[in-house]
């Protein structure tokens, strides 16, 4: 309700224009704990700056377990904005980590922003 928020993210895809899938027998993910089939599949489309994620993880029982995970690129400029939008007001954009200003060139960044009271 009240407080800091903190959000680490990226500001490019590390990704060519279209489509990547793969699949590997994983013995952890983010979608479970023992051993799986992991099938990825992922879009980056440029021109709408848009990029899918779908991550699939089939057990030997034949369940399944799935997250999708969707971004738009956004110009650092414009993060500001999108915070407010959700009522928090930006107090510092950093280079990933390492403490130092954030600029157009960051790979990622970690945003801290305060709920407006």
């Amino acid at each position: 309700p009240k407080g800091r928020l903190i959000v680490e993210t990226r500001a490019r895809a590390d990704h060519p224009d279209g489509r990547l899938t793969s699949w590997e027998v994983a013995s952890h993910s983010l979608l479970a704990d023992t051993r799986h089939l992991l099938l990825t599949d992922s879009v980056y489309d440029a021109r709408s700056l848009t990029y899918v994620l779908r991550e699939t993880a089939v057990f030997d029982d034949g369940s399944i377990a799935a997250q999708q995970t969707t971004a738009q690129m956004t110009d650092i400029d414009a993060i500001p904005s999108l915070f407010a939008r959700g009522g928090y007001d930006v107090v510092a954009i950093y280079d990933g980590w390492s403490r130092r200003a954030a600029d157009e060139t960051s790979p990622s960044l970690l945003v801290v922003a305060e709920k407006r009271r």
